[in-house]
């Protein structure tokens, strides 16, 4: 599971990489910047960024970037699946209540709820 604690306080809104900046040798470098331009990290020299690194280079410099929308999608995931599951809590309640035992009801609920357990789990 993820610690979200380490996230708390990271740099707001959206992430993206700059070419305008340049190493204290002259050199250009990207930098990854956040929310109004703040520096949140440089690179040493082109080669050194993950655009520089060769074949998965571009891939990870756009995860690196997409990081703030992908922790955002991930806590609306986690929320989704909580919904679900009580969802399921309330449906599966009613069913008891008004004695309805065929498994034709409750195996698929079972199994969604396993299902949405499983999620849960590796959101989490």
């Amino acid at each position: 599971m993820i610690d979200k604690k380490l996230f708390e306080g990271h740099t707001a809104g959206e992430w993206w990489w700059s070419i305008d900046y340049k190493t204290a040798e002259g050199e250009k470098t990207f930098s990854l910047l956040g929310d109004g331009g703040y520096g949140i990290l440089m690179c040493d020299g082109v080669p050194n960024s993950p655009q520089g690194l060769g074949k998965h280079g571009e891939s990870d410099a756009a995860l690196i970037a997409a990081a703030p929308s992908l922790l955002l999608e991930n806590q609306s995931l986690v929320e989704l699946v909580r919904a679900q599951q009580e969802l399921i809590g309330h449906i599966s309640k009613a069913i008891s209540q008004v004695g309805i035992v065929s498994s034709r009801i409750v195996d698929p609920i079972m199994r969604l709820n396993a299902h949405i357990a499983a999620l849960k789990r590796g959101l989490e």
